[in-house]
């Protein structure tokens, strides 16, 4: 669940979300995956979808223009601002997420924020 009044607990979405998304990914072998989400999520299915098209939270037009891309009718080519982790462990700062709500501590040196993605490959 996320809010602007408090700091979410974990990436991962809701178990039963993910054990929805496994059931739908067994009965058919085409599936693009529609997140509306303020922040980045774990996606261990990434691998077993067609796609994933990251909607954010766009407002009361983003159904339509949603239905845009999954008609083929406008090409949703474009950078992202963040970088999406498969798993919180994947993450340099995951040992000290969200353990201290007072004080943030920099742990990863030199690779704080993109430095540390840019060494990792990208995923295939």
């Amino acid at each position: 669940m996320e809010s602007e009044g408090f700091d979410k607990q974990s990436i991962a979405l809701p178990t039963n979300q993910n054990d929805l998304l496994d059931q739908i990914t067994q009965a058919n072998s085409h599936v693009v995956v529609v997140l509306q989400n303020g922040s980045v999520v774990e996606m261990p299915w990434a691998n077993q979808v067609d796609g994933i098209v990251e909607t954010y939270l766009a407002g009361e037009a983003v159904g339509e223009s949603t239905w845009d891309i999954l008609l083929g009718k406008v090409n949703p080519a474009g950078k992202l601002s963040e970088s999406f982790p498969l798993r919180l462990v994947d993450n340099p700062t995951a040992l000290t997420f969200n353990t201290d709500h007072d004080n943030e501590t920099y742990h990863e040196g030199l690779f704080v924020g993109y430095r540390y993605y840019v060494e990792l490959l990208p995923l295939s």
